[in-house]
């Protein structure tokens, strides 16, 4: 599952062919950002809803195609930036979450914002001002 943005909104797509609604949603232009999850299953389709010139975090790593796309032409044909973000194994996290209950740390939270459409598009434009110190968090449940 990958998250689009579109003028209109944010979305959560899990089709067989994202790609497709992502053009469609974004009159063919793409999108300029895409957290790629699955890995080399959905690579292709996350490169494909990019626009000219767009970004691909590779974050993940949750399916597994059967052959490896070509990413180098695939990121080349589209002006495209592919970038692999590591955010440590299980092991470390594990760790650092023994560490924090231990010490008793708060961990600081600036700002909250709720779970809608309107909420999460205001958390990425709070985000991009660059204005936050804390943690910036959406919050799932009440």
């Amino acid at each position: 599952m990958s998250w689009i943005q579109s003028p209109a909104r944010a979305q959560a797509t899990s089709q067989e062919r994202p790609s497709k609604e992502v053009l469609r949603l974004t009159n063919g232009e793409g999108v300029d950002y895409v957290l790629e999850n699955g890995g080399s299953g959905t690579i292709a389709e996350s490169i494909n809803s990019v626009k000219m010139g767009g970004n691909v975090s590779v974050i993940g790593f949750l399916s597994q195609a059967k052959e490896m796309p070509d990413v180098a032409s695939m990121a080349l044909a589209r002006g495209a930036v592919v970038r692999g973000v590591v955010v440590g194994s299980t092991q470390l996290l594990q760790e650092v979450v023994r560490f924090v209950a231990r010490k008793g740390l708060r961990l600081p939270v600036e700002k909250e914002f709720g779970f809608s459409d309107e909420n999460v598009i205001e958390t990425f434009e709070y985000l991009t001002s660059g204005s936050h110190i804390g943690k910036v968090c959406i919050k799932l449940v009440e």
